[in-house]
């Protein structure tokens, strides 16, 4: 998977871990468009407070197995291939 921040491309994994949503605008800074796909994966995520600047999602936005309660961090997104939550509890 491929951002686009500052004119740069990063390589990111499945987000499976809470802590590594919560420092994604830290590895990321200003990232407002993901190339590729976006899965967010796991029981440990309560959050996406962090992907507040992220506005389009060029592949499909996953959301799985997760505890989220409010999804007010994606409110800047307009666009995403697909968009899939399963299993939030």
């Amino acid at each position: 998977m491929s951002t686009n921040a500052y004119s740069q491309s990063y390589s990111i994994p499945v987000l499976s871990r809470q802590s590594q949503l919560d420092s994604f605008h830290l590895l990321y800074p200003g990232c407002k468009e993901i190339l590729g796909d976006l899965h967010i994966v796991g029981s440990d995520i309560s959050n996406v407070n962090s992907l507040s600047d992220i506005e389009i999602v060029a592949g499909d936005l996953l959301i799985l197995n997760t505890k989220i309660d409010s999804f007010l961090g994606l409110n800047l997104l307009r666009s995403a291939k697909s968009f899939r939550l399963l299993n939030n509890q």
